[in-house]
């Protein structure tokens, strides 16, 4: 069907996007469940889709200083007070904010116009596959600190 069948005049159509993208709710989610990582990979997604590719490099860097924050503050005495709980109550208001405040317009308007969310499959694999590596990093850090320790003994 073209704009003149609906009697719409070609101007005032919107263009449907092909485009899928995670919702401001799975995005809060996954990174509930799968840390950060899953939320910033799906918010830079989404703002790849929308061809962003600006902001989706800053969500990207602000991902990484985040789990580089959470990384090194692991080490440092002072931060074991906190519980982990905290940085993931933390990590999961913050993305949701953001994602809330940068993104809910854009991708209602996309949905309003004919795209669609993701699967909740894909969104628990992302979640999944991000927890899975987080861990591993955290992992390979404190391998490393250990080795580092005992070696310096």
């Amino acid at each position: 069907m073209t704009a003149s069948d609906n009697n719409i005049p070609v101007s005032q159509t919107i263009e449907i996007s092909h485009n899928r993208f995670y919702s401001v709710k799975a995005i809060t989610l996954a990174t509930f469940f799968g840390g950060i990582l899953a939320g910033g990979y799906m918010m830079a997604q989404n703002f790849k889709a929308v061809n962003d590719s600006r902001k989706a490099r800053i969500t990207w860097i602000c991902v990484i200083m985040l789990i580089v924050f959470a990384i090194v503050s692991t080490i440092i005495p002072a931060f074991d007070k906190i519980p982990a709980i905290a940085y993931s109550a933390f990590y999961t208001i913050f993305t949701g904010s953001m994602a809330r405040k940068y993104q809910s317009a854009f991708i209602e308007g996309h949905i309003n116009a004919g795209s669609r969310y993701y699967t909740t499959i894909r969104v628990m694999m992302v979640t999944l596959i991000s927890l899975i590596l987080l861990v591993s990093l955290l992992l390979s850090v404190f391998y490393y600190l250990d080795t580092f320790s005992v070696g310096n003994h």
